[in-house]
């Protein structure tokens, strides 16, 4: 059932997961760090999305699992109905941000939005769990993604908060990572990251281009902090800063 292997060539083969990760996507797989329910689409059902397990329904589970796909975790913050709260992000898209997050071996990263854990295990395979601190918001999802990664041998600095503020008593850090969507860099991320440093996120703004996370002009609040910023407009990963 597993096809894992099969989704890392693929990713490799297209140029979306480099060799400077590949054995981070390989030490640290997908499937540890999804839920053993998940949702998934149906439009049959009121809610737009029907569970799937990991014993009951194992054919769909790891279908979901092993796609090149969104996978919802949670609806409605825990309830089971509502719009989904949670995601573990498409693989290509996690590996696009990693990719320009452009990590040496010696840097530190925050994580913002710890969700499942996988992306918090992907940057502890990379750099070491002493250089990787993942913040939050929800506790009862930093909970469970804290035992994920205990299980899996993996103990990153892991923090129950608001990362908007960041978390200041790790800083500063060379790179700031975040799966939480920004209409503007907050300051303390400024702040928080060394000079020289990069920080990557998605963008809240509607793109004119389907796919881009992030697709307008850098000038203005953000400039005038002196951020240079760089937008992807290939692969829809989101935007870097480098803080000068």
């Amino acid at each position: 059932m597993d096809q894992y292997p099969q989704l890392l060539d693929e990713l490799s083969n297209s140029g979306t997961l480099g060799e400077e990760w590949r054995g981070a996507f390989e030490r640290a797989p997908r499937s540890a760090f999804i839920p053993n329910s998940i949702w998934i689409p149906d439009d049959d059902e009121p809610t737009g999305y029907r569970r799937a397990g990991r014993a009951g329904t194992p054919a769909d589970w790891w279908s979901a699992v092993n796609a090149n796909d969104v996978v919802v975790t949670q609806l409605d913050d825990g309830a089971d109905h509502g719009p989904g709260t949670s995601s573990a992000s498409m693989p290509s898209l996690v590996a696009s941000m990693l990719h320009h997050l452009d990590v040496r071996d010696t840097d530190t990263v925050l994580d913002i939005g710890t969700g499942t854990g996988w992306t918090t295990a992907l940057l502890c395979a990379r750099l070491g769990d002493h250089r990787v601190t993942s913040i939050e918001v929800d506790a009862t999802l930093a909970g469970a993604a804290a035992e994920r990664l205990a299980d899996q041998g993996v103990f990153p600095t892991l923090v129950v908060g608001d990362g908007l503020t960041g978390w200041p008593a790790g800083a500063p850090y060379d790179r700031i990572h975040s799966t939480a969507a920004v209409q503007h860099v907050p300051l303390p991320w400024l702040e928080q990251t060394r000079p020289g440093g990069l920080i990557v996120t998605p963008g809240a703004r509607p793109t004119p281009t389907p796919g881009c996370c992030a697709w307008w002009s850098a000038n203005g609040a953000v400039s005038r902090t002196a951020v240079s910023w760089t937008t992807c407009r290939s692969c829809g990963c989101g935007r870097s800063a480098r803080i000068r």
